[in-house]
């Protein structure tokens, strides 16, 4: 069904009731989209900062294990406690171009930086690791943001939580681009035409395989 527009005369008193209602009727369509639409928070650009504190590198260090070793033995960090803000996590950050660096006990250096949310929400991070020689050892990490009820001193609390849902080397010196694409991280190598495409699909919210 279409319905036409009808054009009254300015001096026909429904016209100018009809002009209140819509302009009334404007309005309130515009305070109900601006109601709906609420502003970006800086965390909500980067969750890895909350105003000028940020997740010290030597939190997201955990994620990686000796070189001995095969795998990582740490899969989850709490996020209220990884921030610089912490006592564990005192050591000063250098920034620069996005990147948060700081120094390892042992000699060298971790740093970090943040390349935003793949389609199904989980959290890119391109980090890079120097034990104090000539390597700079290139990877990524992929995390997702949980909401955690536990019981502590016999009180239930909730705090949020980073759960490694995936890593990937990309090795010393890697000089490529990386580009999120979807569920994928999508590597960009120095000859032209060479990327390799990451996929990180069907992590969020998928069960735990049978043992």
């Amino acid at each position: 069904m279409m319905f036409l527009p009808v054009r009254l005369p300015a001096s026909d008193p429904r016209a100018r009731g009809g002009s209140l209602r819509l302009a009334a009727v404007i309005l309130c369509l515009g305070v109900c989209a601006a109601a709906r639409l609420p502003a970006a928070t800086p965390e909500a650009a980067d969750p890895f900062t909350r105003g000028e504190a940020m997740v010290h590198p030597h939190a997201l260090h955990k994620f990686d294990c000796w070189i001995s070793d095969r795998r990582a033995n740490v899969a989850a960090i709490v996020l209220d406690a990884s921030f610089n803000t912490s006592n564990e996590y005192y050591s000063a950050i250098e920034q620069h171009e996005g990147w948060r660096s700081a120094d390892l006990a042992d000699g060298g250096y971790y740093s970090y930086r943040y390349l935003g949310a793949l389609d199904n929400g989980l959290l890119v991070v391109h980090t890079v690791e120097s034990g104090g020689g000539s390597g700079r050892f290139h990877g990524l990490k992929v995390l997702e943001r949980e909401r955690l009820r536990l019981v502590e001193e016999g009180e239930i609390i909730t705090t949020d939580i980073l759960v490694l849902r995936g890593s990937l080397t990309l090795g010393d010196r890697y000089a490529g681009e990386l580009r999120l694409a979807g569920d994928a991280v999508l590597s960009t190598g120095a000859d032209e035409g060479d990327v390799v495409r990451h996929c990180f699909a069907g992590l969020v919210g998928a069960p735990a395989p049978a043992p």
